[in-house]
């Protein structure tokens, strides 16, 4: 079977998780049964918004004002993880 990259998940496909009062991971609900996978990176309130990390990239980051906005940046973009 060939591997594949998986496109964007849709808002719904989103899961926010707190794993702090400043920090939140991001996975992939379509992913759930696949652990390591269904993690698509961080969320950090910092002093200027909220900072994400994806794990699509070592350069994806990028801030936002809200944490909405912060969730919304994960949808926008196909996912890293290839899959078969």
């Amino acid at each position: 079977m060939e591997a594949r990259q998986h496109p964007a998940p849709s808002p719904d496909d989103l899961e926010l998780r707190p794993i702090s009062s400043s920090r939140w991971r991001v996975g992939d609900r379509r992913l759930n049964g696949r652990p390591g996978i269904s993690l698509l990176g961080f969320i950090d309130l910092t002093d200027g918004g909220f900072e994400v990390t994806r794990f699509d990239s070592c350069s994806a980051r990028g801030a936002y004002p809200s944490l909405d906005d912060a969730v919304a940046d994960f949808a926008r973009r196909p996912g890293g993880h290839e899959f078969q």
